[in-house]
C-alpha cells in the first residue's frame, strides 16, 4: 500500500507526540509500536495499527506477533505492516517511522521529528539524535 500524507499532517504529527507524552506506557495499548502506527494514522488516514492493537498485552506476546507477521523480530514485522523496506536512518524526514536498537540488541520504534526522533518506551517519550536509530520507514 503506498501511503500518502494528507493535508496538515505536521499539525497532527505534533498533536499525536504531546499526547504520547501525556499518556502513561501501557505494552500492547501505548507502547513503542503502537504510537509508530498512531503517527502513521494521523499523518495517512489509514490504520495500520489494526493488524496490532488489541492482539498482545505482554513483551512475549509482542514477541510471538512480531514473528507471525513477519518471520522474525520488529524490524520484518514493520516490513509486513507498512508493505515496504526501510532506508538508512539520514534519509529519513519528518513523520517517518525510525528503528532504534539500544545497548541491549532490544528494537524499539519511533518517529523522526527531524534532527531526532521520538522512541516511546516505560519511562515516557524519550527524543534522541536521528544518527542513534538503525534505519526509517518512509511515510508518503
Amino acid at each position: 500500500m503506498i501511503l500518502h500524507r494528507s493535508e496538515g499532517w505536521e499539525a497532527r504529527l505534533y498533536a499525536a507526540v504531546a499526547r504520547a507524552r501525556r499518556e502513561p506506557y501501557v505494552i500492547g495499548t501505548h507502547d513503542c509500536a503502537l504510537f509508530a502506527l498512531d503517527v502513521v494514522r494521523e499523518l495517512t488516514g489509514h490504520d495500520l495499527g489494526e493488524a496490532v492493537r488489541g492482539r498482545y498485552d505482554t513483551e512475549a506476546g509482542s514477541l510471538r506477533l512480531m514473528r507471525r507477521l513477519g518471520g522474525g523480530g520488529l524490524r520484518e514485522a514493520v516490513n509486513a505492516v507498512l508493505d515496504a523496506e526501510p532506508v538508512g536512518w539520514m534519509e529519513a524526514q519528518r513523520g517517518d517511522v525510525l528503528l532504534l536498537v539500544d545497548a541491549r540488541g532490544v528494537e524499539h520504534l519511533g518517529v523522526c521529528l527531524g534532527a531526532e526522533g521520538a522512541v516511546l518506551g516505560p519511562a515516557g517519550l524519550d527524543f534522541l539524535r536521528l544518527e542513534r536509530f538503525a534505519c526509517a520507514w518512509r511515510i508518503g
